[in-house]
């Protein structure tokens, strides 16, 4: 509407040059709106494999710290973490801030031991990792080996 009157104002008359003039204002008003926007709506969805940065363990009861990045990506992309653990799934939701996207599982998810799955995806991309969560005591791998070991007792017959 305010185009509409701007068009036909009383007190210029619409020649053929000055509605040129106008349009060829329009034109420019719309390139620079275009011109003006963000990189980020030009950047590709993503796909295919996103690295998961996490430990390979952890001790129970601990806050586990779990990156990923950095993509090229828009900031606020949404990313959703599944942790698959001894108490079933969690879900954790964020989203990407720089090309990175960080997530902090709580202790009152990692109070059991046993062996967690994280899975995290974003847009059409996926990506996977695992952590062994140990009980404080048995924090080392090669000691739960040699414990386990140590437990087999052979019978004679």
């Amino acid at each position: 509407m305010i185009i509409n009157k701007w068009l036909t104002a009383s007190h210029h008359k619409n020649t053929p040059q000055t509605i040129r003039k106008k349009l060829r204002g329009i034109l420019i008003l719309l390139v620079f709106i275009t011109a003006c926007t963000t990189a980020e709506n030009l950047l590709p969805k993503l796909t295919g494999n996103i690295l998961i940065n996490a430990p390979t363990t952890a001790s129970a009861g601990s806050d586990i710290e779990v990156s990923v990045g950095p993509l090229n990506v828009a900031n606020g992309t949404p990313i959703g973490l599944v942790m698959v653990g001894v108490r079933g799934p969690k879900v954790y939701n964020t989203v990407f801030t720089n090309g990175e996207a960080h997530f902090r599982i709580p202790s009152t998810d990692t109070y059991q031991p046993g062996y967690v799955a994280l899975i995290v995806a974003s847009e059409n991309a996926r990506g996977e990792a695992s952590i062994i969560v140990f009980s404080p005591r048995r924090r080392n791998i090669h000691n739960s080996i040699m414990m386990a070991m140590n437990t087999s007792i052979p019978f004679d017959s």
